[in-house]
């Protein structure tokens, strides 16, 4: 008995200091730790200073240099860019054949009329200025429709001499390209016309000449862009004056 009592004692003795010392590295180990996260919550707090202050520096450089640009805009660009930016009267004709004679004489351009309902008219061979002048020529029809209200322009002047599925492909590929034209073939008593065509809307009969003026200039420099283009791929194109494309379409319709 008495020998069992002094292994026993012992052994509690150090289980009783193990328990004590695991207690006391438990207690050291909750104060470090929570040390630990008041510190990083110290930490924290003083970034998120840190970045409210780097935040709020970063918007007031941005508002100064809005400021900035925004007086010089003021003070510099508009000034400069207000008189081409500013409204200039349409000029209105009615979508009668004076009315469309006196839109072209004020865009410089003359015209007839070739039609018996007075609602079909040639505009005069357009190639170019005096001061600059140039071999490349179109003429132009020009056709009211007052039901559908609307004006088609409509740009002539080259034949194809042999019409080929090649020729046919590459004026696919020019629609596609210019958005404003709309070229295609018109045949007049077995020969082949290229033209180009425009709609320009009418406004209770009425129409702009400036706009008129702009859609004929479009159609005039497309026609020419595709006038190279096919001539350049091997497409034999020659240019028909007014008075043979009207003497075709006079003998067509004879026929």
């Amino acid at each position: 008995m008495i020998s069992i009592l002094q292994f026993l004692i012992p052994l509690f003795g150090l289980l009783t200091a193990a328990l004590v010392l695991g207690m006391l590295w438990h207690i050291n180990y909750i104060r470090k730790h929570e040390s630990k996260s008041e510190e990083r919550h110290v930490l924290s707090e003083e970034q998120s200073v840190y970045r409210h202050n780097d935040l709020q520096a970063s918007h007031e450089m941005i508002a100064t240099a809005v400021e900035k640009v925004g007086k010089k805009i003021d003070s510099e660009v508009i000034p400069r860019l207000s008189p081409g930016f500013s409204r200039k009267d349409s000029v209105m004709y009615k979508a009668t054949e004076q009315g469309i004679q006196e839109a072209l004489e004020l865009n410089g351009l003359s015209c007839e009329s070739v039609g018996n309902n007075e609602e079909l008219f040639l505009v005069g061979v357009q190639g170019g200025v005096e001061d600059a002048p140039e071999n490349f020529k179109v003429y132009y029809y020009l056709q009211v429709d007052l039901e559908s209200q609307d004006l088609l322009v409509e740009c002539y002047a080259y034949e194809f001499k042999s019409f080929c599925e090649k020729a046919s492909k590459l004026l696919l590929s020019l629609n596609d390209k210019f958005k404003i034209s709309g070229f295609a073939i018109e045949e007049v008593g077995g020969r082949f016309f290229l033209k180009n065509q425009y709609l320009l809307f009418l406004n209770d009969g009425f129409f702009d000449a400036k706009r008129l003026d702009y859609s004929m200039v479009c159609l005039y420099n497309l026609m020419k862009e595709a006038v190279q283009m096919l001539e350049a791929d091997g497409v034999a194109l020659e240019f028909v004056e007014p008075s043979e494309y009207m003497s075709s379409k006079i003998s067509s319709y004879a026929a």
